[in-house]
């Protein structure tokens, strides 16, 4: 998925490293179909091994709940 998105493993390896440290801050554009579709695209990559674990599951809470609206 990352080459199909250009980027580099040096750059990816960079983001794991701040991500790991909880140095890396998550940031979404104002438009909202944006949102939608970036939430799609996080949602596909944490089930691409088939299996998602704890932290996965709430980073997407946490990004639903933060930058998407709620259907009520």
């Amino acid at each position: 998925m990352a080459l199909k998105m250009l980027y580099s493993r040096l750059r990816l390896k960079k983001l794991f490293q701040l991500a790991e440290a909880k140095r890396l801050s998550i940031r979404m554009p104002t438009d909202i179909n944006a949102r939608q579709k970036i939430f799609k695209m996080m949602t596909r990559a944490a089930h691409v091994d088939k299996e998602l674990t704890y932290l996965e599951e709430i980073i997407l809470l946490e990004v639903k709940r933060e930058y998407l609206p709620s259907r009520e």
